[in-house]
């Protein structure tokens, strides 16, 4: 897959984001809202303690995979679909919360490790071990593009853990191209976003969610089993 399936699947991300725009916007503002709702209640309690500060803050780690899963279930639905419905979140948060959460922290701890042996190695006097550390860097790409196929596998295919990230990683591998070319779609409406907070709130995530979703339908209809099993 190359260029021309990449900006396919980009048009078909946006012409749905634009179709189902009303529904994009409601499944981001409840994302974002959901799992940051834990540091706005302690903002407008208006108490100033370190201790639940960092409550707060775990409690918004912890609702991060959760809140993105049930946002990605419904996205996944508008693009195998054609449609979804607001009151299936709900479903989607309770069922994939534990799975959700368990994947967020393996792929954080994935991507602490290869930032610690970047810093290492770069770091490093030895010429061995700064030429290492550009390899690791190569790595970094690859744990990013691997990624966006994560929360797809999760909500689509009913597996553990391990077989998502190993899924993750031959689909990149297998479609390298592809990945990377819908990586850089995706930083791009990143990088457009960041510069509005408005546009985080209401699309970003959806924006991101449906560009994901299509890629990875569209990595599963080159296999013979479309279901991944």
């Amino acid at each position: 897959m190359g260029l021309s399936q990449s900006w396919a699947i980009i048009v078909k991300s946006l012409k749905a984001t634009y179709e189902h725009l009303g529904l994009a916007v409601v499944i981001n503002v409840i994302w974002f809202f959901l799992w940051l709702s834990p540091m706005f209640l302690y903002a407008v309690s208006g108490l100033e303690n370190i201790t639940l500060f960092i409550i707060a803050n775990m409690l918004s780690v912890v609702l991060f995979g959760p809140a993105t899963a049930g946002a990605y279930a419904l996205l996944n639905k508008i693009v195998n679909e054609g449609s979804t419905a607001i009151s299936e979140y709900k479903g989607a948060f309770l069922k994939f919360f534990w799975r959700s959460l368990l994947l967020v922290l393996v792929c954080g701890l994935m991507f602490l490790f290869i930032i610690l042996n970047i810093r290492v190695s770069l770091n490093s006097q030895v010429f061995l071990f700064q030429l290492i550390g550009g390899m690791w860097l190569y790595v970094l790409l690859f744990w990013f593009a691997m990624m966006q196929y994560v929360f797809p596998l999760l909500v689509q295919q009913n597996v553990g853990i391990l077989t998502i990230i190993k899924r993750a990683a031959l689909i990149t591998l297998d479609n390298i191209l592809l990945s990377l070319l819908i990586l850089l779609a995706s930083l791009v409406i990143t990088f457009v976003s960041a510069f509005s907070m408005v546009l985080l709130v209401i699309l970003w995530l959806s924006l991101i969610g449906l560009l994901q979703n299509f890629a990875f339908v569209q990595v599963l209809s080159k296999y013979d089993d479309g279901n991944g099993n």
